[in-house]
């Protein structure tokens, strides 16, 4: 072989090895693109996953404060007809006899019952509760039971003693 032949072989070569190398530098920025872009992409869905997830936060979150609207709109209409079933009461009731002072009684009772709830919202009903049962807790205990009773004796009676 001679020497121009050799030199040759040596270029190709060394021509060789710089395109090899070229090639790996290509695919090693081809790797970090695809990388980044997928790294861009995941955040992307992330970001749009958060933010669907905020929207339905927000929609929910409407939902309830409707509800609770329509709730307490019904609670304050039932107060209402609480407290005209007292007014009546008052009305129709005898001013003297035997049952007056007990028909005094429930109007006033239902009265007061009604404005109670016409002034209130569900909320504040179930913190009136809770402080109730805190108070009197062994009374409230009493009252779960005789109303579990109650319901219990009903449930039976409607059902004609059958189970299962």
């Amino acid at each position: 072989m001679d020497l121009q032949s050799q030199t040759n072989q040596d270029s190709l070569a060394e021509r060789a090895k710089d395109k090899a190398a070229e090639f790996g530098q290509k695919a090693q920025d081809l790797t970090l693109r695809a990388q980044e872009n997928l790294h861009d992409a995941a955040s992307r869905a992330a970001d749009k996953a958060s933010e669907l997830g905020h929207k339905a936060q927000e929609n929910l979150q409407g939902l309830a404060d409707k509800a609770g609207e329509k709730a307490d709109g019904a609670l304050q209409a039932a107060g209402q007809k609480l407290s005209d079933a007292g007014a009546t009461l008052w009305e129709k009731a005898p001013s003297s006899g035997p049952l007056a002072g007990a028909l005094s009684s429930a109007a006033a009772t239902l009265e007061s019952g009604g404005e109670y709830l016409a002034d209130r919202k569900i909320s504040d009903l179930s913190q009136d509760a809770s402080d109730l049962i805190r108070k009197h807790p062994v009374e409230s205990v009493f009252l779960g039971a005789l109303a579990g009773l109650l319901i219990g004796a009903t449930l039976a009676k409607v059902s004609g003693g059958r189970r299962g």
